[in-house]
């Protein structure tokens, strides 16, 4: 089981704190987030749970229910908060509570058991009650979805050959550098190459500039 939102979403609390062994310890954090999206989110957790909730015509079936607390963590998941600020490759979504709202939509909240590096605590906490752009999405191969799109689009065996080569290129210079590159095509969505290793990807926020 998985789960995939893009979207606004409230960063309602965040708990930092270090865990393992005493000579070993990391950092971990949960980020309480809450967001209200379409009511098919809640088709993972359960096939009935739709139905259950809402009627035929998107109406909630018991008005006066207390939202829907669902136990269980769902692992394996990537997560991008403020337009890839801040990014996590290895997130856990736990504390499921849905709340079903008339026309087929549902409150979420959720918390994201994360391991944030230390030059990322500072731009979390600035996060802290904002109303944020969050992507979830499963950590499988984001590139490979990319190059999914490109091979719908792309019908010349030479375009595609081109193509190729230049994502090739391009991630290779994203491991070099640190950086996050897009390719941008003609007729097709951006493609976004970042470096494979992320302990080598440079910090996505701003700098200050000097005056």
């Amino acid at each position: 089981m998985t789960i995939t939102y893009t979207g606004i979403a409230e960063i309602k609390h965040i708990n930092l704190r270090k865990e393992g062994a005493t000579e070993d310890k990391t950092l971990a954090a949960d980020i309480k987030i809450a967001f209200v999206t379409d009511s098919e989110f809640v088709i993972p957790f359960n096939s009935a749970l739709r139905s259950l909730l809402w009627n035929e015509n998107g109406a909630v079936r018991i008005p006066a229910m207390e939202p829907v607390a669902m136990d269980g963590k769902i692992p394996g998941l990537s997560v991008s908060l403020a337009h890839k600020a801040v990014e996590f490759r290895q997130a856990e979504g736990k504390k499921f509570l849905f709340e079903p709202m008339q026309g087929y939509r549902v409150g979420v909240s959720m918390s994201l058991a994360v391991s944030p590096e230390p030059r990322q605590t500072g731009a979390l906490a600035n996060l802290l009650g904002e109303s944020i752009m969050v992507e979830i999405y499963p950590q499988a191969d984001l590139f490979s979805t990319r190059t999914e799109q490109i091979d719908s689009t792309i019908t010349s065996d030479d375009a595609m050959a081109g193509v190729r080569r230049a994502v090739e290129n391009l991630r290779d210079m994203a491991d070099r550098t640190g950086t996050t590159l897009t390719l941008q095509t003609h007729g097709m969505k951006p493609v976004v190459i970042e470096p494979r290793d992320p302990a080598a990807k440079k910090s996505a926020l701003p700098k200050a500039q000097k005056k």
